[in-house]
């Protein structure tokens, strides 16, 4: 798989979450993660992962697909009740 994202984003989501786009890309080798569409916003799909990182936290992951690759918009730990 490939990813993309904007490193500044990536930055940013790791001081407010903990987590930058580099761990959170890991979620996607989890064969257990769920995925789901989330909304659509000015026309792009967004999707949701929801899954564990290598360290195992449970992350949940807002992407969109551009031909064959992930861009990652967001990631933070999941909800409780994501996790049910």
């Amino acid at each position: 798989m490939k990813f993309s994202w904007d490193s500044n984003k990536s930055a940013s989501n790791k001081e407010k979450h903990g987590i930058d786009f580099d761990q959170a890309k890991e979620v996607f080798g989890d064969s257990n993660a769920i995925i789901d569409k989330a909304k659509t916003v000015n026309g792009e799909e967004r999707w949701v992962a929801i899954g564990k990182t290598l360290k195992l936290f449970i992350v949940s992951v807002v992407f969109t697909i551009m031909n064959t690759t992930i861009r990652i918009i967001s990631a933070r730990q999941a909800r409780k009740n994501e996790m049910k």
